[in-house]
């Protein structure tokens, strides 16, 4: 699923990715998402990332499509994205807000919390 995954986002870049990366680095953050921490840091050096909401709706649109299970995803990516990112434990809190903030409008009603 991972492979698929990677293929489907990256498209072409996928290959170079996969064969430029510890095995590792190719497994699943978290069971039933094929994002991999190669792929996290793939988009966080070259994809122009700003903002985690803006990454994980608009680059890999897990959040566009699975906003609740992109919200139980986050805490996964905390410790691949804040050191490759950059980002300080404020600024993490930060992103996480402004993540939430993005993927209540994107609920259901009935799973809104």
């Amino acid at each position: 699923m991972a492979a698929l995954g990677l293929a489907q986002r990256l498209g072409s870049q996928a290959l170079a990715l996969a064969v430029g990366s510890q095995q590792e680095q190719l497994q699943p953050l978290e069971e039933g998402f094929g994002l991999t921490e190669a792929e996290v840091k793939y988009h966080l050096r070259w994809s122009q990332v700003v903002h985690l909401a803006d990454w994980l709706l608009r680059r890999v649109r897990l959040g566009m499509w699975q906003p609740r299970q992109c919200w139980e995803l986050a805490p996964a990516l905390r410790r691949v994205v804040r050191p490759a990112a950059g980002w300080s434990v404020a600024r993490w809190q930060q992103e996480l807000a402004l993540l939430h903030q993005e993927l209540r409008q994107r609920w259901p009603p009935e799973e809104s919390p």
